[in-house]
């Protein structure tokens, strides 16, 4: 078994402890560029960064170079993510929907876990989905994500505010 913990944010008292055992090798960790290494975005990611005009490879070279964190699971890179202050954001590979039921449920701990620590930091979070990427809004939505009636048109598509914060997070939260 191995145990470590991982500060998240500004706060030195934000810290995720990560207990890796054989039955559960799926951690989170500062993201690296050798994550790029292998790594396929899930074709609802890659919709949306199409949708966007975004050069997805681009823009996660930078966010790792600026310091954001990766969920590996059996040495696969799942997600690679992060925050910018309040605006929170995660790019999930192919291999995400490969997983067992169990394991969607740790992934799904994971970014719960990562998302009450900012939300230590920030009294909401904040983002905006491709309003196509379906996979997406019923995972936020399972993790206390609202979505509202604002939008943003991008070069291909259009993108839709979340928050999550507030009551809307204490009631999706599972013990």
């Amino acid at each position: 078994m191995v145990e470590f913990t991982l500060t998240i944010g500004k706060d030195p008292e934000s810290k995720l402890k990560v207990i890796i055992k054989e039955e559960n090798i799926m951690f989170i960790q500062l993201a690296f560029l050798s994550d790029l290494d292998g790594f396929t975005p899930h074709r609802d990611d890659l919709s949306e960064a199409l949708a966007g005009n975004i050069d997805w490879r681009h823009d996660l070279e930078c966010a790792i170079a600026a310091g954001c964190y990766t969920v590996i699971h059996r040495n696969k890179v799942l997600a690679i993510g992060g925050n910018h202050g309040d605006q929170c954001w995660f790019v999930t590979s192919e291999d995400v929907a490969e997983l067992s039921q169990k394991n969607r449920m740790r992934f799904r701990k994971i970014i719960m876990q990562f998302r009450d620590l900012l939300l230590d930091e920030y009294p909401e979070l904040w983002n905006f989905m491709w309003e196509g990427n379906n996979n997406h809004r019923r995972f936020l939505t399972s993790i206390g994500a609202v979505f509202h009636d604002q939008y943003v048109q991008m070069a291909n598509g259009r993108f839709q505010l979340f928050t999550i914060g507030g009551s809307s997070c204490a009631q999706s939260q599972e013990e």
